[in-house]
């Protein structure tokens, strides 16, 4: 048997879901005067201890480790 004729036998399925992205359709741009989503309490609390992280895991820490150091320092602060 052929492709094609494999394909003629098999019955065609709906596709559900979203329908796929033309290569045509246009992104939306956001405006550049729009405002930012703000900063939860952690993006703030994460920035704001980054370099105290680095500096206790010592020189070239990998950025897992950081994430995972300040982290432990957000559960630890409690309800303060």
């Amino acid at each position: 048997m052929t492709k094609k004729e494999m394909n003629a036998d098999t019955p065609k399925v709906e596709r559900r879901g979203r329908p796929r992205k033309k290569p045509g359709d246009a992104k939306l741009k956001k405006a550049p005067q729009a405002p930012k989503r703000f900063k939860s309490s952690y993006i703030c609390f994460s920035v704001a201890k980054q370099d105290e992280a680095k500096e206790e895991l010592g020189p070239h820490p990998r950025v897992a480790d950081v994430a995972k150091r300040i982290a432990e320092k957000w559960k630890d602060l409690g309800d303060e």
